[in-house]
C-alpha cells in the first residue's frame, strides 16, 4: 500500500498483507474515491472542499484512506477502529508520515461511538462487509455526527448493497453511487 497523491505521494505504508482480518480499500479504489472528492460536479452544489476539512475514517483499518485525505489537504483526520492489530498498523503509518498532530485515534466500536461532538466535512465508512451498515449509520444519525453539511461516503460489497439500499434512500439524498469491481461507493447527504 502507498499514498497515491498529494504531499506524501508514493510513500509506502506498513505492509499488512499477512493480516487476514484487514481488507484495505485498494489503491485503485482510493484513487477513484479521492478523484471524485476533488473534482466531481456535485461538489460545487454541496459547498464542499477536502482542503482544510475534518475527516472521520470509520473502521479505518490501516488508516490508508484517512492518511490519503491528509496528503491531499485535509486538516485533521479522526480514526475509529476497535481491532488492536489494525490499530498497531495505523499507529505505525501515522508515525511513518509524521502526522501525529493532524490525527486522533479512537479505539472504539463504530456502532457505539460516543466522543466529543465534532463537525466533519466527510465521514468515510468501510466496515467489514458482513457488518450491519444500517445500525452503524443509525448511531451516526442519533449522535448527530451527520448533519446537512456532512458528506457520508460508504464502501459496500457490491453484491450486498441492495440489502441496505432502501434504508439509504429513505434517510439520505443520494449524491452519487459508483461501482468499482466488487466494491460499491455511495455518496450521501442527510435529508433536511
Amino acid at each position: 500500500m502507498r499514498i497515491i497523491s498529494g504531499k506524501f505521494r508514493g510513500r509506502k505504508l506498513t505492509n499488512c498483507d499477512k493480516l487476514k482480518t484487514l481488507r484495505p480499500t485498494t489503491d485503485k479504489n482510493r484513487e477513484a474515491f479521492f478523484n471524485i472528492l476533488q473534482s466531481a460536479k456535485f461538489l460545487k452544489d454541496l459547498d464542499f472542499s477536502l482542503i482544510d476539512c475534518n475527516f472521520l475514517d470509520l473502521c479505518c483499518g490501516s488508516g490508508a484512506v484517512g492518511l490519503e485525505a491528509i496528503s491531499r489537504g485535509a486538516k485533521k483526520v479522526f480514526f475509529v477502529e476497535n481491532n488492536y492489530q489494525h490499530l498497531e498498523i495505523l499507529k505505525k503509518n501515522i508515525e511513518l508520515l509524521k502526522v501525529e498532530n493532524q490525527t486522533k485515534i479512537f479505539a472504539e466500536n463504530v456502532k457505539n461511538l460516543n466522543f466529543s461532538n465534532e463537525n466533519f466535512a466527510v465521514i468515510f465508512l468501510d466496515p467489514p462487509y458482513d457488518e450491519d451498515y444500517q445500525k452503524i449509520v443509525e448511531n451516526l444519525l442519533e449522535k448527530k455526527y451527520l448533519n446537512p453539511k456532512t458528506l457520508l461516503v460508504v464502501e459496500f460489497e457490491a453484491k450486498k448493497f441492495q440489502k441496505f439500499a432502501d434504508f439509504f434512500k429513505k434517510n439520505f439524498e443520494i449524491i452519487d453511487e459508483r461501482k468499482y469491481g466488487i466494491s460499491f461507493f455511495g455518496f450521501y447527504k442527510v435529508i433536511n
